[in-house]
């Protein structure tokens, strides 16, 4: 979309900067007196700004057609309008119109000039600039009151000569002489602003004439033809309520005023549905039409697309056609932002509506262009609030300094300080419109999340931002609170009990907050597919083995020591890691670590802080429901920043890698069960860093590999399958292994090509032809393939052409192919990962391994008492919970390979901590793991079957199987 900037032309007063209030504040008075600005005293300026609103027409039309057509009787017409609802520029429009009625291109878009009068007497007062005794002075004259002003303006010193034994505030003309004011048939126009600002200034009495003289006024025009009486009164606006005395004293005399023309006027809202046009026409020399109408069409697709995938955040009606009009009709100014001025702003009575949001629409823009930002639509989101300009205009100007802390504070440094660590300028955007909508200082003075999202986002936008920002903003913002109902939110001039929370963390001791931050990556990278490996203090700690390891290290130079080195307490000669395709380590990165142990800090400075308020007496409930609102978002905050990051991935001889946005935990990950292993793995897969499920080294590097292995000592050039193995975890032209089976399928290619001759530890050999099996005296040859094998020292593996493998392959007999082994695949080691299935496997296959698991503490009492009747030759016992604790704090503890009798009662431990875990988040794993040696254990139906009727549903089963008996 084009930008503001580059589809609108600004007036050249505004351009240049020129926003001297006076230009801004019109002020009828002043032109009557004719020394207004040139924008407000120039008829020819004043309607070239004017836009021709509907209401203002229709105004000024029903005025000068009556003033024109002799058979019309004469109109009182009220312009009641709160403040700033476009009165004044009513009223200088009339009295230009009415002074200069002999030239018709004045005014033609509001009167066509066929319907003007040829001629017009007018007079104008300003009740606020009247006075008393005296109502005004002139070069040649003093009326003291306001019959006697009107007399002079419109018969000069002869007639104010006439009215001069009642020209007094608390005197009373009759209605003869009042009828002396209309004398001639000549159109008359009566134009009488702010009366309630002239009332306040009077005695009793004379408030009483006044409002006598009001009704007898109006009375006299009524009978008159061609005779038109325009009063404008503030409409009983609630504002006054809110000012001194005197403005309440202001209201009550209003309120007799509108008794009294209630009865004879017909009122009038001078601008209507068309603010937003009268503001773009008096600030803008051009706007392009078609910016609007992309701006429109842009936007209602946006909302729409947004609304379809998050109901939720947008108001409804955004989505009609109708609020696409509202775009249309307030380009470059989003409909949002002009209800919030008009609307929001528009009830403070030093902001003054159409003129308030005149004036502050002029800063705005002032401010866009001079700081070249380019935005599709003027929201409330690109208010500076920070510039000094728009300061003044918005806190000096209408009293609300008080706020100064609140824009300093959250609007600048930490909206700032989160846009820089999340990107983009959301949470300026947010804060922005928050602060404007805070101003009126009450409890409606409130945004929800639709509102928030509706005043900020933009099409380019996924259209979640806002909430995320908002919720970001009321964890660390000093002035934002959830308002006191429903789900809205506001700025305050009084701190937040963040505040305190940032003063109380500076005396959480550092060490206690990086523990917590540290035990919280530890259970988020918790888990079954490396073994983890935290935080060692050396390379040394880390030991060096096949397993595929996860090493979390809290700095990255660590994190390379870790991978490089098996040993570096030499600096001089250290020892190199040789495995290294089975070792990867997560660090942070920059300041990012200290930056999440401050996060930490200020979590756990809420939750002293809470413990303060709950323990005071009497309790302090209302810090203790502020806390309890932060808390989800601080919590969500710390674990997300602390996970984020650990965003380096350190492998041997490569650079550091960066965990990409993909792989690290999303806004939800952080508060929901851990999955750091399960997106590390995916990165390194999707990277091309490990081996994947189904692929295989390349057999010519494996032969390659081969001659480097450690070699058989009873067969000669036969090499063990371990240390092809090792080899292939010391290469540096393979990736990571999560298992042997690359590896092992690689052999297993290997030997089908004919490349490759594997003995197995019972003597069979195998070749791309079949098997020799059998005693040494009768050896025989089948077609049987290899299908599997072990990496063990047990197992040979030699090229073709080595001297062992003819004594390998001599064989006796050969075996008919009607004499090979039963049906394909029984011949295979088998998997169950369910009851039913191992029950099933178990009838004709030797059961090799059995993992019996478990999700709770209930389930994991019974594990033990399921493994005993199975007689395994090993029983190991793997055990983790991880969760927060009810009394503060977040836990984590993790046994692997520990013996189920084991002293330290590793179970009960596990259990203890669940308990004293909250509900919501804590997981807790269990696991037995039962190894019944090479042969495995025959005949295990029948205990699977009694395992698992006790087992309940709570316990769940993996096994695995050797091939069938009789295959």
């Amino acid at each position: 979309m084009r930008s503001v900037r580059q589809t609108c032309v600004l007036r050249e007063e505004v351009a240049r900067g020129d926003l001297d209030d006076a230009i801004f504040a019109a002020d009828f008075g002043h032109v009557i007196e004719e020394r207004a600005p040139r924008v407000y005293q120039d008829p020819v300026l004043f309607f070239r700004n004017t836009h021709p609103a509907s209401e203002l027409r229709k105004i000024m039309d029903a005025v000068f057609t009556r003033l024109s057509d002799p058979g019309e009787a004469g109109a009182c017409v009220r312009l009641s309008t709160g403040f700033g609802g476009g009165k004044t520029h009513a009223l200088i429009a009339m009295w230009h119109l009415a002074r200069n009625i002999g030239d018709p291109s004045l005014g033609e878009e509001l009167v066509e000039a066929g319907r003007r009068p040829r001629s017009v007497r007018v007079a104008g007062v300003d009740g606020e600039k009247l006075g008393y005794p005296i109502a005004r002075h002139h070069t040649d004259a003093s009326p003291r009151s306001l019959w006697g002003e009107l007399a002079y303006q419109l018969g000069g010193k002869q007639l104010l000569a006439v009215f001069q034994q009642c020209d007094d505030a608390e005197a009373s003309p009759s209605a003869d002489l009042l009828r002396l004011l209309f004398q001639g048939d000549e159109p008359v126009l009566l134009l009488l602003d702010e009366l309630v600002k002239y009332m306040v200034k009077l005695p009793e009495r004379a408030s009483k004439n006044l409002i006598s003289f009001i009704g007898l006024l109006s009375a006299e025009v009524a009978r008159r033809p061609r005779t038109v009486l325009v009063i404008t009164d503030p409409a009983a606006q609630a504002a006054y309520a809110e000012e001194s005395d005197e403005l309440r004293r202001e209201l009550a005399v209003a309120k007799r005023l509108d008794d009294e023309l209630g009865r004879r006027s017909t009122d009038y809202d001078p601008i209507g549905r068309d603010a937003a046009r009268v503001i773009t026409r008096r600030l803008f020399e051009h706007i392009d039409p078609a910016a609007a109408e992309e701006a429109a069409r842009e936007y209602s697709g946006a909302y729409k697309r947004i609304a379809e995938s998050r109901p939720d955040v947008l108001p409804k009606e955004v989505t009609t056609e109708e609020y696409a009009n509202r775009i249309r009709e307030c380009y470059p100014f989003h409909p949002r932002l002009v209800m919030t001025a008009q609307d929001r702003l528009g009830t403070l009575p030093a902001f003054n509506k159409s003129r308030g949001t005149l004036r502050l629409f002029a800063r705005v823009l002032r401010q866009l262009w001079e700081d070249q930002v380019d935005v599709p639509l003027i929201t409330a989101g690109d208010v500076r609030v920070e510039a000094e300009r728009i300061q003044a205009d918005l806190l000096q100007r209408l009293n609300r300094d008080q706020f100064s802390g609140a824009v300093q504070a959250d609007c600048v440094r930490h909206a700032q300080e989160l846009d820089a660590e999340y990107g983009g300028d959301y949470h300026r955007r947010v804060a922005s419109a928050l602060l404007i909508e805070s101003l009126p200082m009450n409890p409606n003075a409130a945004m929800d999340v639709r509102d928030v999202t509706l005043a900020t986002v933009r099409p380019s936008d996924v259209g979640n931002e806002p909430q995320e920002a908002l919720d970001r903003l009321l964890s660390v913002g000093w002035y934002t609170f959830p308002a006191d109902t429903g789900n809205r939110y506001q700025f305050r001039v009084e701190p937040n009990v963040n505040k305190r929370i940032e003063e109380v963390a500076d005396t959480i001791p550092l060490a206690d907050a990086r523990q917590e931050a540290l035990t919280y990556v530890q259970s988020h990278y918790g888990g079954g597919i490396f073994k983890l490996h935290v935080f060692p203090s050396s390379p040394r700690k880390v030991p060096d083995t096949a397993d595929l390891k996860l090493v979390l290290c809290d700095s990255l130079p660590l994190a390379r020591e870790v991978c490089e080195y098996l040993d570096d307490s030499d600096p001089n000669l250290p020892e190199k890691r040789p495995f290294r395709n089975a070792i990867v380590a997560l660090a942070p990165g920059g300041n990012s670590l200290s930056e999440a142990v401050q996060q930490y800090r200020r979590l756990k400075a809420a939750k002293t802080i809470q413990d303060e308020a709950r323990r005071s007496n009497p309790p302090d409930k209302l810090t203790d429901d502020q806390i309890s609102k932060l808390l989800p978002s601080l919590q969500k905050q710390a674990r997300l920043r602390v996970l984020r990051s650990f965003h380096r991935v350190v492998l041997q001889g490569r650079d550091p890698l960066p965990l990409e946005e993909g792989s690290l935990v999303s806004e939800d990950g952080a508060l929901s069960e851990a999955n750091g292993q399960r997106n590390l793995l995916r990165f390194l897969e999707e990277k091309g860093l490990i081996f994947r499920v189904g692929e295989k080294v390349d057999v010519d590097l494996l032969c390659e590999l081969l001659k480097g292995a450690t070699p058989s000592v009873d067969h000669e050039g036969a090499y063990t399958a371990k240390s092809l193995h090792e080899r292939a975890l010391s290469s540096p032209r393979l990736r990571l292994m999560r298992r042997p089976d690359p590896v092992r399928d690689a052999v297993l290619e290997a030997v089908r090509e004919g490349r490759l001759v594997v003995r197995l530890p019972n003597g069979d050999c195998y070749d791309k032809d079949g098997r020799i099996t059998g005693p040494a005296e009768s050896r025989r040859r089948d077609a049987e393939a290899l299908r599997s094998l072990d990496l063990t020292d047990q197992v040979l593996i030699a090229p073709v052409n080595a001297p062992c493998v003819a004594e390998w392959l001599a064989a006796v007999e050969h075996v008919s192919e009607d004499q090979e082994r039963g049906p394909r695949g029984s011949d295979v080691a088998v998997i169950a990962e369910d009851w039913d299935t191992a029950i099933e496997y178990a009838e004709t296959r030797p059961l090799k391994q059995l993992r019996l698991m478990a999700k709770s503490p209930s389930g994991a009492r019974k594990l033990i008492e399921l493994a005993q009747p199975f007689s395994a030759q090993s029983i190991t016992m793997n055990v983790q919970v991880r969760g927060d604790l009810k009394d503060g704090g977040t836990a984590y503890f993790a046994v692997d390979g520990a013996k189920p009798t084991s002293a330290a009662r590793h179970m009960d431990t596990a259990g203890a901590l669940h308990r004293a875990m909250q509900v919501e988040g804590a997981s807790y794993e269990a696991e037995v793991a039962l190894e019944f040696g090479e042969q495995g254990a025959d005949q295990a139906e029948t205990r699977l079957r009694e395992a698992q009727e006790k087992a309940g549903g709570e316990i769940a089963v993996e096994a695995e199987f050797g091939p069938e008996a009789n295959a």
